[in-house]
């Protein structure tokens, strides 16, 4: 029997098994080599805890008997013990009787449903902190609970063997509409909604999943805005904020899904939750990285601090995101083992993300770019396995690696027909991927691909240019030099050899390309990559002004809908929420002068 003391530094179910695990070692039960393979493994906090747990205790010879005293939670007991449920040999037993700490414990150890399923909302639902009481309620029981069926399938994501029952619980919650209308607060409310879009995008229901994401959002954008939430609505609120971007995402809506995550960020930093502006910078630097914007990835990603992250599944959950983005800017500086390696820590989770999609494709870029037909095919194989819905945003991607793959190496999938109602990430990434391997092949996949999206258009004009014969070169090379020039779309030059920009160069009319020379000096001397259209720049100049909208529609003589369209895309581009960030930024990249 070895006895382990779990002390008051000890809160939750990853750093429980890092103290069972050390006494383990130090009673020598446990071979040196697991016990460092399972330290690095919950230093990275990348992978389940109770996974980690299982692999080490297998090295132990014979049976083993654990004694735990301690104050941990009654959920993070019943969570330690279903970990070693199966494991043969090992006994755990708690020599001190089990605290009740939370109302949402007592109420389910009650027995109460009705009473947890209003106060679910106090608590961040994916922690899988309440993973061992909420796992003993069968789904008949919760068919007017949606909530706590919601807690339920959140905990069941977090571990490997509980992942394929977690689709029925989402079920009840997506077919269930009790609960939420009985809510009177308006935070718990619109959070409820949130988590309710989270059951309908799993359930792949689109239409209602947007409905339940409008009503959260009229609350909670207003209120991240005001930076007034604090106290026990702020960590609520913030996850509402993310799972309601999130929804947008996938439906295709870019730009409302950044308008969610920019409110997350200013929420984060008004309420002093650094793991959730850690989670803003990573949601947002994923949507630059699949706008083509990598400067502004890798600024992005420079303001995350790696110490805020939770441990165990909950940061390796919330980082993931982070990790695609790091993918793509490796991807786009031709290091393609450096992004597998990152994609590799996000892979064993790799069905349970929202952003898979957007992984499938970056994996399938990646092996690509390292020539690995095998490794492709495999990927692809695990994309069309994917349990999951098949949301606008994951089909486009899936349909987007078959053709990557048909127009690389034929004999590994036969070619599909193009997926026409491709989301604006999908098509951007695969116009990154597509410019950056086997040229030859690329024209074939580029005739396949239909898009009036500008960033992606560029790149398949670019394609198109590379790959032209010789005496077709020329007017290749206006086209897409005018395009970039009309929308200020330059970065995808940037993925260009020095030689094509010189053949490029040489052949675009004169003078085509003197606002991509001034964006790489930007780039070169790490500024960030802002290209301002015209429009946007007559109201970048109008705005220094101190004008208001109506009255820069006016002197523009510009719609208020397109003055407001125009501020959208600068704020977005100028990674700004306000007129005063936009035009402090806009001031520190000599994009406009000071009016005197």
């Amino acid at each position: 029997m070895v006895a382990v003391h779990l002390g008051p530094e000890v809160r939750n179910r990853a750093s429980a098994w890092c103290e069972i695990i050390v006494a383990v070692h130090r009673a020598g039960m446990l071979p040196d080599e697991a016990m460092y393979e399972a330290s690095i493994a919950f230093a990275a906090a990348t992978v389940d805890a109770g996974m980690v747990a299982r692999r080490a205790l297998a090295h132990v010879d014979g049976s083993l008997g654990l004694a735990v005293t301690g104050g941990l939670s009654a959920a993070a007991r019943a969570t330690i013990l279903r970990d070693v449920r199966d494991v043969r040999g090992i006994a755990v037993r708690f020599d001190q009787p089990t605290p009740v700490e939370t109302d949402l414990e007592r109420a389910l150890l009650a027995g109460d449903l009705t009473t947890a399923n209003r106060i679910a909302l106090r608590e961040h639902p994916f922690t899988g902190s309440i993973g061992g009481l909420l796992a003993r309620l069968e789904p008949e029981r919760l068919q007017d609970h949606p909530l706590l069926a919601l807690r339920v399938a959140a905990s069941m994501l977090s571990r490997e063997q509980t992942r394929a029952r977690a689709d029925v619980y989402f079920q009840i919650a997506a077919r269930s509409r009790a609960g939420i209308d009985e809510l009177t607060d308006p935070v718990a409310r619109a959070v409820a909604h949130a988590l309710m879009s989270v059951a309908l995008r799993r359930a792949g229901d689109v239409n209602r999943m947007l409905e339940h994401t409008r009503k959260a959002l009229e609350v909670l954008e207003p209120r991240a805005l005001s930076r007034q939430t604090t106290g026990e609505e702020s960590e609520p609120v913030a996850m509402g904020l993310d799972q309601a971007g999130t929804s947008l995402y996938l439906s295709g809506d870019s730009l409302g899904a950044r308008r969610a995550f920019e409110a997350l960020s200013v929420h984060a930093g008004a309420a002093r939750l650094p793991h959730r502006a850690n989670r803003a910078h990573a949601l947002l630097a994923l949507l630059d990285a699949i706008e083509g914007r990598m400067n502004a990835v890798e600024q992005r990603l420079a303001r995350i601090d790696p110490s805020a992250w939770p441990d165990g599944w909950d940061g390796a959950h919330l980082a993931k995101p982070m990790h695609i983005a790091k993918a793509a800017l490796l991807t786009s500086r031709a290091d393609p083992m450096g992004a597998l390696e990152e994609l590799r820590l996000v892979e064993a989770d790799y069905a349970s993300t929202d952003f898979w999609g957007a992984m499938h494709v970056m994996r399938v870029v990646a092996a690509g770019l390292a020539e690995d037909d095998e490794l492709m095919a495999r990927f692809l194989r695990e994309g069309e396995q994917h349990p999951g819905p098949h949301l606008p945003g994951t089909v486009a991607s899936i349909d987007l690696a078959h053709a990557i793959v048909s127009g690389l190496a034929p004999h590994i999938a036969p070619p599909r027909p193009p997926y026409t109602a491709m989301s604006d990430a999908a098509k951007a990434i695969s116009a990154l991927a597509l410019v950056r391997v086997r040229r030859t092949a690329a024209s074939e996949v580029v005739a396949g691909i239909t898009t009036a999206v500008p960033l992606a258009r560029i790149f398949v004009l670019l394609i198109r240019f590379l790959s032209a014969e010789e005496q077709d070169r020329a007017a290749a090379a206006a086209e897409v030099a005018a395009l970039a020039n009309h929308h200020g779309l330059w970065s995808p030059f940037a993925m260009l050899t020095a030689s094509e920009r010189e053949l490029l160069r040489e052949l675009a009319p004169a003078g085509a390309l003197a606002e991509f020379d001034r964006y790489r000096t930007r780039a070169l001397s790490g500024q960030a990559d802002v290209v301002l259209t015209e429009g946007e720049q007559r109201v970048l100049a109008a705005l220094a002004t101190g004008a208001s909208r109506p009255q820069i529609a006016r002197d523009l003589h510009l719609s208020l809908n397109t003055v407001k369209s125009h501020l959208r895309s600068l704020y977005m581009k100028l990674s700004a929420t306000t007129r005063d960030q936009a035009l402090q930024r806009a001031l520190s990249l000599g994009l406009v002068n000071v009016p005197h």
